[in-house]
């Protein structure tokens, strides 16, 4: 994907060549749970940096998270030691 910054919108270049305008109110940050890692070091992302983008589908009303390339997602019951 190809970032294009204008003012305060993001579009975001496609696979299939169309465009999605994003504000800075769709970067998704990480929150309290050790939830998300950084692949390569396996270290859990720190409260509030940033993990991905929300980005919303207007043919199917649905909103998709996607990570950033080199975080990736472990959710906490697949953490636990019980």
């Amino acid at each position: 994907m190809k970032n294009i910054k204008r003012k305060n919108i993001i579009q975001l270049v496609l696979h299939n060549d169309k465009f999605a305008a994003l504000s800075s109110s769709e970067v998704v940050l990480a929150g309290d749970e050790d939830e998300f890692f950084y692949e390569g070091t396996n270290e859990a992302v720190p409260f509030g940096e940033p993990i991905g983008l929300d980005i919303p589908n207007p043919a199917t009303r649905e909103i998709k998270l996607v990570l950033f390339k080199n975080i990736y997602w472990n959710p906490l019951e697949d953490n636990c030691n019980e």
